[in-house]
């Protein structure tokens, strides 16, 4: 019998590696306009995988003849490989949450820091602690399982994942925080453009993480809790089936910018360059580097040029009824005004006093009024022909601006018109004074 339940085990653990293959493959695989999303969800599945074989390889050797030494010794040295499972989700929010695709540079770098010390410092210990033979200690032998000590090298890196990985949980948290706040500025529907998914899912990835040390706690110091190895196995499936299916279905929210207005944004907002009097004495020698100097010392937008594309705004909303435009979002209006996307939101923000979100809005519940009064339209079919694609959005926006729904807005127009008409036929207009 516990032969039969250590093969269930192994069976379900060994389905769980077989869906992060699948699941791993898929995302490297698929078409998108951005892969640096699925790139970076990718490597964290891929330590996942890693670790949750090490588990596996485990199983088979509890369940087998399997003393080969090189698994064993695989195994013991790899732990250290948890401590990039927090920047790898880190860069999962943060390729998410930005506009722009993601790239690394030498700061990143430092997210490696953790495990390049405990990987060093692991090799270091375990290899003083072999013996000479060949074959090597079995697996069991290197206390990897529960009922056994933990070797220090392995104690060391379970104590300092703890840290490391609220850090990282911390960090992606906040990145979905300002993604939230940012969208209002980006988007003017914001269907699809949520990550509250990921924001549920991490506390409860820290969770599981958690109640796993606690399990290995109780076995390691008081062996009070007794837990069976299906638990751990089960805690697993619970945060990671629902984290691959959602990061399946997640498509970039931000889409690669086609060309950049910078350029023309300087000139359209008449940006002035202010070039010190030190570069204006440059000798004849350094021309070049006189003028790159000078480019990249910009003055802020004053109130004028604020005004000027305020209203370049003001007119593609009339005159263009960008509105519309149900996917309408600030690179949209910063491609259609050639003016950068920083300048629309400093002068929407400062200037107009509304970030993009409730602006658009504004504009599409203005023509919604129109409609309603005027037409006998659907008030469905008024809400997608102003730019809203969904009849809840169209009803909280028309609420917010208007102080009731657009159903309520048309009865009230109805009422008032009928009351001009009633009162024009008691008093009917004359042409001169009588």
């Amino acid at each position: 019998m516990p032969i039969l339940y250590t093969n269930d085990l192994f069976i379900l653990a060994l389905g769980l590696a077989t869906h992060l293959v699948f699941v791993i493959g898929l995302l490297l695989t698929r078409r998108e306009p951005r892969k640096d999303h699925s790139l970076a969800i990718s490597a964290f599945l891929g330590l996942v995988l890693v670790m949750a074989l090490g588990d596996l390889t485990e199983v088979m050797y509890g369940i087998g003849e399997w003393t080969l030494p090189g698994p064993n010794h695989v195994v013991a040295v790899m732990t250290p490989l948890l401590l990039l499972e927090g920047p790898a989700l880190y860069f999962y929010a943060r390729a998410l949450s930005s506009k722009d695709p993601l790239s690394f540079n030498r700061k990143d770098l430092w997210h490696l820091a953790p495990y390049a010390a405990m990987q060093f410092l692991t090799i270091l210990l375990y290899a003083k602690s072999q013996p000479v033979a060949l074959h090597g200690p079995s697996l069991h032998d290197l206390g990897t399982t529960l009922s056994t000590p933990l070797p220090p090298e392995r104690l060391i890196t379970m104590l300092v994942y703890l840290p490391v990985m609220t850090l990282y949980v911390a960090m992606s948290i906040r990145e979905l925080g300002r993604h939230e706040r940012q969208k209002l500025d980006y988007f003017s529907n914001l269907e699809g453009s949520s990550l509250r998914w990921l924001h549920w899912n991490i506390p409860l990835m820290g969770l599981s993480w958690g109640i796993n040390l606690v399990l290995l706690g109780d076995n390691l110091l008081f062996n009070q809790l007794n837990p069976s190895p299906m638990v751990s196995v089960l805690i697993f499936a619970a945060w990671i089936y629902p984290l691959t299916f959602m990061a399946l279905w997640q498509q970039p929210i931000y889409a690669p910018a086609r060309r950049s207005p910078a350029a023309e944004a300087e000139m359209d907002a008449g940006v002035v360059l202010k070039v010190p009097r030190e570069v204006l004495q440059v000798s004849e020698e350094a021309p070049a580097v006189a003028l790159t100097e000078a480019r990249y010392q910009r003055s802020a937008l004053d109130g004028e040029r604020m005004k000027r594309i305020a209203g370049k705004i003001e007119r593609a909303m009339a005159e263009d009824k960008l509105y519309r435009n149900h996917a309408l979002n600030l690179r949209n209006l910063s491609d259609h005004l050639k003016v950068s996307e920083n300048y629309l939101s400093q002068v929407l923000n400062d200037y107009i006093g509304s970030n993009f979100y409730e602006y658009v809005n504004h504009w599409r519940v203005r023509e919604a009024c129109e409609l309603l009064t005027n037409t006998t339209n659907r008030i469905i079919d008024i809400g997608e022909d102003v730019g809203f694609n969904a009849r809840s959005t169209f009803n909280a926006a028309f609420r917010k601006e208007m102080g009731q729904t657009p159903s309520d807005y048309r009865t009230a127009a109805m009422r008032e018109t009928a009351e001009k008409k009633s009162a024009l036929l008691r008093f009917p207009a004359t042409d001169g004074p009588g």
